[in-house]
């Protein structure tokens, strides 16, 4: 097995981020609207929250990544002012995300950060998830955070093994999803 590196993500890895995104995507309608995808899933990490995202990369080739916003109140205040007047100019079914992102707000007061994984295929069930998740928690620490959420569908089983093996305790479940949180 060929040495994994973790490093700060860059804007330069919007790409590759971008990519990663769109391979380990499972909602067929996000892989119609990668806009969508992209929007909601990479760019806004990369673009306004670089401090707080990691990559893991094999060969000098980014072949996962951890992003995360340290701060509910900005990612809220940003993607109503920025990415979701983009995204209902862009997707017919933006009150969709509308209603997954003030779902989310429900969790935003006790829980100040969430965050984003995904590891290509080939290089999954290696510890290199929870390599990234441990560079993501002492970031988390250093700013003082003291819990973060994320959401999964309870469909994807790994993932939610995955969750639960790195401390995260289920805070809601409902239709098929999970809200997990874990405490820093």
């Amino acid at each position: 097995m060929e040495p994994i590196t973790i490093r700060k993500a860059t804007i330069e890895d919007l790409p590759a981020v971008r990519e990663i995104c769109k391979i380990t995507c499972t909602d067929p309608y996000l892989l119609e609207h990668l806009k969508t995808l992209y929007l909601l899933y990479a760019d806004y990490y990369l673009n306004e929250e670089q401090g707080h995202c990691f990559v893991a990369l094999a060969k000098g080739k980014v072949i996962g990544y951890i992003l995360s916003s340290f701060d509910q109140t900005l990612f809220n205040r940003t993607m109503k002012s920025k990415y979701l007047p983009v995204l209902k100019a862009s997707d017919p079914r933006s009150y969709r995300l509308e209603k997954a992102f003030l779902f989310a707000t429900l969790f935003w007061k006790s829980y100040r950060a969430h965050l984003h994984i995904d590891i290509l295929p080939a290089y999954q069930h290696q510890g290199i998830g929870s390599r990234l998740m441990e560079n993501l928690v002492a970031a988390l620490r250093l700013n003082h955070v003291k819990r973060v959420y994320l959401a999964v569908s309870s469909s994807h089983r790994n993932a939610v093994a995955f969750y639960r093996k790195n401390h995260f305790k289920t805070l809601y479940h409902v239709s098929g999803s999970y809200v997990l949180g874990r405490k820093l």
